[in-house]
């Protein structure tokens, strides 16, 4: 288990088509420091790629490998890769802690619902993304 305590002071499942792994932690609206530090406790990992996706997506967290993916070439600018980054670790953390299944059938509206929230932490809590590169960027030294 990935432990990132000593990292702290540095700042003051499965997707299917159309059905999703999904309980809303506490209705909470945006990530927080601590959902991340459990995320990244958890074993999630990030990982940018250069070549585009098959799908089409600019980012995608994969449950079963508990992998968040970014491509690279799809990305316009620094804040859509920003928003990228935190709409996919809103999926991640839905996942990290989900208790039990319930299944979405409005996976368009789920998706605009992550938008809005990784919309509403970056711009209410920009040093998040910091956060994120900085643990991550630690733990591959």
């Amino acid at each position: 288990m990935k432990s990132i305590k000593s990292n702290l002071n540095l700042f003051e499942k499965h997707i299917s088509k159309k059905y999703i792994n999904y309980k809303p932690p506490y209705n909470i609206v945006m990530l927080t420091i601590h959902q991340l530090v459990k995320i990244y406790e958890e074993g999630v990992n990030i990982h940018f790629k250069e070549k585009p996706s098959p799908k089409g997506f600019k980012g995608e967290y994969d449950p079963s490998s508990l992998e968040i993916l970014i491509y690279t070439p799809a990305i316009e600018s620094k804040s859509d890769g920003d928003l990228t980054i935190l709409h996919e670790f809103v999926h991640a953390r839905d996942d990290v802690y989900s208790s039990k299944i319930v299944y979405i059938q409005d996976i368009i509206q789920y998706e605009q619902e992550t938008e809005q929230e990784a919309l509403k932490t970056y711009k209410k809590k920009p040093y998040i993304i910091d956060f994120i590169l900085q643990i991550y960027r630690n733990d591959n030294k």
